[in-house]
């Protein structure tokens, strides 16, 4: 018999459920091997393949998961053919149908940012179109399946591993399709023999192993930053000691639980031997100006890293001006080791310049470099599968992922923990002399959305609303889909009693959540003989509000939910608890740090050492954030300013009249005091940055922008 003669044959016999299931599994493989990062995890997580940094078993579940659920359509469909009698060249033409439905529906629905109902619905409407087209190419041989399968795969990976608008996602796939469509019509007559088959499958699988799974293990190592001109004049240090900065990103000071067995246990055991702060209070309501304050020791207008003038840019906040000296800068000088590992990758992103001084600056959106730790918290959610989803969290316990990974497009405490205690080691035995380090770290499970782990839910009774848990909102209560809505915003309505309960509760948790880490951190460091010798600082960046004044989340007003913060500081063996009084600001913790560390203040500083603070007011600046004018009114419009005297407040607003806070009969008289006294404070102030040209806004960096709800 002819080599022709089996050909047509083949086509002429019906197809059995074996033969078809071999079909099948084949695609899923093919697929599965040629972007186990992209097929869900682009469609689930926006900029995957641009910032996750990834691990080994990350890759390996992200591609058992994408082989078993795609290999299962594939069997489906592979069954139902064999069962209406369909040739292999039949079920090949449905089965490259299905993986465009599936490829491109997903990745367009990502793009788009549509819900599963609206993806599922785009996939069957590709999957349509897809199979008209497919339908056309006449007998499809083993051949030209195998590169028609190679080519979509390919071009889907392409535009998910790279910034793509949806229009640049379309052109992508339909290039897919042409490229897919040209093969089958290429190879249509075609019959290459098994042995050739298996060589094109080995050596496609092999380079495309070599492009994708190598150069994604390749993302494993922080990249160091590029040390800046203090470190060329560092003086050499011996026994001096390490200095560990924390930031409880979005953490209010009534979070803090000073109880032993409270919901911040490690916390306030760590109070127990630091010196504690009870009147601490940031300089913004939000991270990039409070942070840029913590680092200079100024204020947002003198540092100039704040919310820029509607227009005046394209960026919507200022850089870090080097202009600015930072405490990082100051300590490298001394000869140092500076690193930073940070959770909130879009203002603490080293695009915004926040990063000077620090040898190395880990601003990944990095998952599952915890090779020890549980399944659950390495691999993100799987989406969409129905019952096939249901049966996946079953047997690898996903649940975890599937709240913690989805919802929250910043690292997880872990995730920090794992890395800087690395870092650490990393760092520190490649060296056989050491330098002492400054080591500072941004945790961010306060930050919305409120989304605690579930053995933390189980703790928190019935004032959670689980539904509002799932929501895909931002802060469970600031997008009109939460339980708060925009009406809250706007000044419209007060939060219910059962919204604002389940709030409280649900940020209650994520607090237990961030101390549990940092317990754990706190552990990690024991274990290396680093932390009773270390100066060890906690402190938040800024508050939240939770409904107070009809608002919620942060960046807005600069009332005391919003900027009211913990601030802990531990000398080293617990050699001083006096507590800290007056109003402390984070422009104090350089100052009050410097002399321990044997550096000189640079001019900028605006702080003071803790213990010559006396009576001086807390002051605090916000600049308006276009975006709350926009989506929420004119109530958020133009710049504000907070003169704090306890229990006195006064606030300056440029676009309404001042408020005052007090007691009514020193109104008048405190009042116009307090406003002369913040007038003459403003007109002393000498931007450091002032004339600085703002680079403009990278495609990246307005997604990490969009991914944590500030765009």
């Amino acid at each position: 018999m002819t080599e022709t003669t089996a050909i047509h044959s083949e086509g002429s016999q019906g197809l059995s459920a074996w033969r078809a299931l071999a079909h099948a599994l084949f695609a899923a493989l093919v697929v599965a091997h040629t972007q186990p990062l992209f097929v869900t995890a682009a469609a689930v997580i926006p900029g995957f393949g641009q910032d996750f940094a990834v691990s080994l078993p990350l890759l390996a579940a992200g591609w058992v998961h994408d082989f078993v659920w795609l290999g299962i359509l594939g069997s489906l469909l592979a069954f139902a053919a064999s069962r209406a009698g369909a040739t292999p060249e039949t079920l090949r033409a449905l089965l490259l149908a299905l993986l465009v439905a599936v490829l491109a529906g997903t990745g367009l629905s990502t793009q788009l940012d549509l819900g599963i109902l609206a993806t599922w619905t785009l996939v069957f409407g590709v999957g349509s179109a897809a199979f008209a087209a497919f339908g056309l190419a006449l007998r499809p041989s083993a051949f030209g399946f195998t590169l028609a399968v190679l080519s979509i795969s390919l071009a889907c990976g392409y535009s998910n591993a790279l910034p793509t608008d949806v229009a640049t996602t379309v052109f992508n796939y339909l290039g897919g399709l042409a490229l897919a469509w040209a093969v089958l019509w290429a190879t249509r007559s075609l019959r290459a023999p098994t042995p050739l088959f298996v060589v094109i499958v080995v050596f496609a699988l092999g380079a495309i192993a070599e492009s994708n799974w190598l150069g994604a293990l390749s993302l494993g190592s922080p990249p160091p930053r590029g040390e800046r001109d203090a470190s060329a004049n560092a003086t050499p240090v011996s026994n001096a000691p390490n200095l560990i900065l924390i930031v409880l990103d979005t953490f209010r000071a009534d979070a803090f639980d000073a109880a032993a067995n409270g919901n911040t246990p490690h916390l306030a055991a760590f109070a127990s031997e630091a010196r504690v702060a009870h009147r601490a209070r940031s300089t913004s309501s939000w991270t990039l100006p409070a942070h840029a304050s913590l680092f200079t020791g100024s204020y947002p207008t003198t540092h100039g890293a704040h919310f820029l003038p509607r227009g005046t840019s394209e960026r919507e906040a200022g850089i870090l001006a080097d202009t600015n000296t930072t405490f990082a800068e100051l300590l490298q000088a001394r000869g140092y080791a500076t690193w930073g590992v940070v959770a909130n990758h879009a203002y603490l992103h080293a695009d915004t310049n926040i990063d000077q001084g620090f040898q190395i600056w880990d601003d990944r959106y990095a998952l599952g470099r915890d090779s020890s730790a549980a399944l659950s918290d390495r691999v993100p959610r799987l989406v969409g599968l129905g019952a096939l989803g249901r049966l996946a969290r079953w047997v690898s316990q996903l649940d975890e992922a599937e709240r913690q990974h989805l919802h929250k497009a910043y690292r997880l405490a872990p995730d920090v923990n794992t890395s800087a205690l690395a870092l650490l080691d990393r760092e520190r035995n490649d060296s056989t002399e050491p330098s002492p380090f400054f080591l500072f770290l941004n945790y961010m499970e306060t930050h919305a959305p409120y989304v605690p782990r579930a053995n933390t839910r189980a703790t928190l009774g019935g004032a959670l609303h689980a539904p509002w848990l799932e929501l895909h909102d931002g802060i469970g209560g600031i997008d009109p889909r939460g339980p708060g809505g925009a009406e809250v915003m706007h000044g419209d309505r007060e939060l219910h009693e059962n919204e604002r309960a389940h709030i409280d509760a649900a940020y209650r948790g994520e607090a237990h959540d961030l101390d549990t880490a940092l317990g754990e951190l706190f552990a990690g460091l024991r274990e290396r003989g680093l932390y009773n010798d270390a100066w060890i600082v906690i402190t938040g960046d800024h508050g939240e509000f939770r409904g107070e004044h009809r608002l919620l989340g942060h960046a807005s007003e600069l009332y005391e939910e919003a900027i009211r913060i913990p601030l802990l500081v531990k000398h080293p063996n617990g050699a001083n608890t006096q507590n800290i009084a007056g109003n402390v600001q984070l422009v104090d913790i350089l100052p009050s740090l410097a002399p321990h560390f044997e550096i000189d203040l640079p001019a900028q500083v605006e702080g003071k050492a803790f213990d010559s603070i006396g009576d001086r007011a807390a002051i605090a600046e916000h600049f308006e954030y276009p975006q709350f004018v926009d989506a929420f009114g004119p109530r958020f419009a133009g710049n504000r300013k907070a003169w704090i005297e306890d229990p006195l407040s006064f606030y300056s607003f440029s676009e309404r009249d001042p408020e005052w806070h007090g007691p009514a009969n020193v109104a008048a008289e405190a009042q116009a005091r307090m406003q002369a006294e913040l007038s003459h404070w403003l007109s002393q102030r000498r931007p450091v940055g002032s004339g600085v040209v703002q680079p403009g806004l990278s495609t990246e960096e307005r997604k990490r922008l969009e991914r944590l709800g500030y765009l």
